[in-house]
């Protein structure tokens, strides 16, 4: 596979699982739940790594926590453009 064709693949992926986790989930209350969520799918994603590299895990798997990744940095990213505004001791 190509690299435009991995970014496309990849794109289409994480837009899939963010449109599943929303139908899912509600939103965050705040950032540091939406914090807590991203670095819970990070930890997720480091674990399928440990579990391919040292006990015979999938690829596919470790492919799937990376999506995961993906949709909840997307839905941080989301988050924060909608909810943050100035940050705290700027704009008084």
């Amino acid at each position: 596979m190509r690299n435009d064709e991995i970014h496309a693949a990849f794109h289409m992926a994480v837009s899939e699982e963010l449109r599943r986790a929303d139908a899912k989930h509600s939103e965050a209350a705040d950032i540091y739940e939406m914090l807590a969520v991203l670095g819970e799918e990070f930890g997720e994603l480091q674990q399928a790594v440990l579990d391919y590299d040292y006990q015979g895990g999938s690829r596919d798997h470790v492919l799937e926590e990376c999506i995961q990744v993906g949709a909840m940095a997307c839905k941080t990213f989301r988050f924060i453009h909608r909810s943050l505004g100035t940050p705290r001791g700027q704009g008084e």
